[in-house]
Parts: structure tokens; C-alpha cells; sequence
């Protein structure tokens, strides 16, 4: 099925309405973004009323400096303050319409990977965000996460450019390395990516004797922030990643983080599940016996914040942990179906770093849902190799597309009803 110009001009007329209307509603379904955005106006007048000493003392506890968010951030909020004037209604209003890049930047990688017939069915993909909670809180509220995810978008879409041509120009690995390096000054969790990036590339790198230069351009770019952070010890992370590691803070992260995936992974388990049944093994009863023991046995999550959709759901409906356990082991046993049984290591060597990758994203003791709510639209409709996510997107139809805006309404409407608990 296509659509026309006007159907598509219509949906889009309507979701961005739809945002406008939440912003002048001061809508905040996430419960925690206003509250963010007041703190990060508070930090700023810091930096206004004395910006060296408040950059030099950024991590000291007892200066007040509780956020683990990064002072880059701030610094790009400052100068947003500055060129309009301290207009509070405006500098928010911007940062709304910049936000709008994100879905922009999703649908030009979807384009690289994918056939798009005129007036398609996927160009309304990109809609999806706007029924996300976490970017309309993102849009109408400042704070780093959109704004960061901008730029780790970009990173992506180069790297796309760069693997798809024919032609490998270093210039555009380039601007994958200066995109990622801004998201990663503005929420440093995203370094992680270099490394996948750096893996990934790296065979084209060398053969095109281009890895020194990849290097050198990465240690440049990386050095003010090991400066700042370990030179003149001003370790603004440290608040949450100096835990100490122990077997209960990595079964908690693996098994919220997997659940979350899960969760995301459902539109593609649904449509390819006559596939998938066939390829889940017997042998997989024993792995969700030892993994049901260790989570029984270690699993400790202490935070009344954070933990992911099927926590929450698991803990308001039956007031313990075991609807969760039941879901994060179904996680693993499809990730593990999907990843490493029939394992092709050509095929899924990319997949599983990335996969790793995100189980790595929230190395801090706390687990956020919003931290994949839009990189999973990224990873699995554009980045994964996996053929169960790629089919789903390269056999679209009108099915899967009302199957996935439900999906993501049904979220939204989750959402809003926790904000009333």
C-alpha cells in the first residue's frame, strides 16, 4: 500500500501540532524532565554569575553539585541563553524545533539502508517519535538528552554513509568522529560507541590506510575531556559510576536492560514469531534455570526510580520481582536465539558488540527506560544486521505500521497514567 502526499503531509501536520500543544501545556508525562530543566537553569546561573570558578568546581559535593549531567551541556545552554536574551519561552521553543532533527536524521538513515518507493509506507517511521514520551518531554523541556541524541544520530548516518560507499572517503568518517565526539561531551555514556565504531570500521580503516589518522583525530578530540576530567580531577561521573562492582550491580544491569530491549523487540518477535519458534532450543531450559538462580539470588535493585517498563509493571501489579524475572528470561533466551545460535560470525559478530554495547549504557547503579526509548528506533530499525529486525522493515506493510504507532500510543498511554499514581 502507498500513501499520497496529503496523507503524509496530514500525519505529520497532526503529531507536530500535537507537540505544540504539550509545550504550551507545559506537558511532562516523564515526571522528571521539568524537574531536570529547573535544576539545569539553576546551574546555568552559576555559570552566568561566575563561569570559571563554577567550571573548575563542577563535582564538588559541597558546592551543591549533585548532577552527573556534563558542563558542555551546559556551556550550549548558556550560549542558547545568551543569543536570546534570557527569553525563557523562546530558548525553549528552539530547543523544541531542533529536537525535530531527531525523527528528521532517523528517516535520511532509513533511506541509505532501504528502498523508498514514492509516498511509501515507511516515511511515516519517523512519526513514532512523537508519540514517545521521553522526546515530547525531551522537546518541551531542555535537557541533554535530545540534544545529544542529535548528534549521536549524525554520528550513525555518517557511518552508514561512509560503510554503504563504494568509494570510503575519509572525510566522511571524519564527521562521524566530530558528531560523536559532541554527543559524547554532552552525555559521555556515548563514547561507548567509539568502541563499536573503531570495531566495526576497522578492517576498512586499514585498507585504506586510514586507521592513524582515525586515531590520532579520536585522542585529539578526546583529550580536553581527560583533561578536565583527570588532570584537574574534576570527575562529574564519578557521583554514580564509582560503585563498586559487584555481582548484584551486574545481574541488575543485564537484567533490566534486557527486559527493556525485549520490550522494544516485540513488533518484530510478533511478525516474525512462525520463524522464530522453530530455532529456540531445548538446551535453553537448563540457561533459564541458572539464570532464574542468579537472579533469586543476587538481583537487588534498591532505586524507587528507574528499572524499566516490565519492573514497574511487575511491582505495581504483583508487588514482587517475579513477572519481571519471568520477562528478562525470555530477553536472554531471544537474544541468544537471534544472536548466538546458528551463530554465522560474519553475520553477527556487529550485532553482538552492538548488543553489548547497550547492556553497557547505563553502567551507573541506575537503569533508565528513556535511555532506549529512542535509540532503539536507531539500532533496530536502521543499525542491527540481525534479518528478523531487517525483514520486518524491508517488507513493510500497512500492518506492521498500525501494529507499531499502537505499540508506541499504548506506551504513551502507560506513561501518562503513571505521571497520575
Amino acid at each position: 500500500m502507498n500513501l499520497n502526499k496529503y496523507h503524509i503531509s496530514l500525519t505529520y501536520s497532526v503529531l507536530y501540532l500535537s507537540l505544540l500543544f504539550g509545550f504550551f501545556l507545559n506537558e511532562d508525562f516523564t515526571v522528571g524532565s521539568k524537574v531536570d530543566y529547573l535544576v539545569h537553569v539553576e546551574i546555568i546561573r552559576r555559570f552566568e554569575n561566575d563561569f570559571l570558578n563554577t567550571l573548575l568546581n563542577f563535582s564538588n559535593k559541597e558546592l551543591d553539585f549533585t548532577t552527573a549531567h556534563s558542563p558542555f551541556f551546559y556551556i550550549i545552554f548558556l550560549i542558547l541563553k545568551i543569543l536570546l536574551q534570557g527569553n525563557e519561552l523562546l530558548i525553549r521553543l528552539l530547543n523544541l524545533h531542533i529536537s525535530l532533527l531527531i525523527p528528521y536524521i532517523f528517516y535520511l538513515i532509513l533511506k541509505i539502508d532501504y528502498d523508498f518507493k514514492k509516498n511509501d509506507l515507511k516515511f511515516l517511521l519517523p512519526g513514532l517519535f512523537f508519540l514517545s514520551p521521553y522526546f515530547r518531554s525531551g522537546s518541551i523541556w531542555i535537557g541533554s538528552e535530545n540534544i545529544s541524541l542529535i548528534f549521536l544520530f549524525g554520528s550513525f548516518y555518517f557511518f552508514k554513509l561512509f560503510i554503504t560507499n563504494k568509494n570510503k572517503k575519509f572525510y566522511i568518517i571524519f564527521l562521524n568522529i566530530i558528531f560523536l565526539s559532541i554527543a559524547a561531551y554532552i552525555r559521555p555514556i556515548y563514547s561507548l560507541f567509539s568502541i563499536y565504531f573503531f570495531i566495526i570500521l576497522f578492517k576498512d580503516l586499514v585498507d585504506n590506510r586510514k586507521i592513524f589518522p582515525y586515531i590520532f583525530i579520536n585522542l585529539i578530540l578526546a583529550f580536553p575531556a581527560y583533561y578536565y576530567v583527570f588532570i584537574l580531577d574534576i570527575n562529574f561521573i564519578a557521583m554514580h559510576v564509582n560503585e563498586p562492582v559487584t555481582i548484584s550491580r551486574i545481574i541488575n544491569q543485564f537484567a533490566i536492560t534486557t527486559s527493556i530491549l525485549f520490550y522494544y523487540s516485540i513488533p518484530f518477535i510478533v511478525f516474525s514469531y512462525s520463524q522464530l519458534k522453530n530455532k529456540i532450543k531445548s538446551s535453553n531450559y537448563f540457561i533459564i534455570l541458572i539464570y532464574l538462580i542468579f537472579l533469586l539470588l543476587f538481583f537487588d535493585y534498591q532505586f524507587s526510580y528507574g528499572g524499566g517498563i516490565f519492573y514497574k509493571i511487575s511491582f505495581i501489579l504483583f508487588s514482587n520481582n517475579y513477572l519481571f524475572y519471568l520477562i528478562s528470561c525470555l530477553g536472554l533466551i531471544f537474544f541468544k536465539t537471534i544472536l548466538i545460535d546458528d551463530l554465522n560470525l560474519k553475520k553477527n559478530f556487529n550485532d553482538l558488540i552492538l548488543f553489548f554495547t547497550l547492556i553497557l549504557l547505563e553502567i551507573d547503579t541506575i537503569v533508565y527506560h528513556e535511555t532506549y526509548d529512542l535509540i532503539f528506533y536507531l539500532i533496530f530499525f536502521t543499525i542491527i544486521k540481525n534479518k528478523y529486525f531487517r525483514n520486518f522493515v524491508r517488507n513493510f506493510n500497512i500492518k506492521k505500521l498500525i501494529f507499531l504507532y499502537c505499540f508506541s500510543l499504548f506506551f504513551s498511554l502507560i506513561t501518562v497514567f503513571k505521571s497520575f499514581l
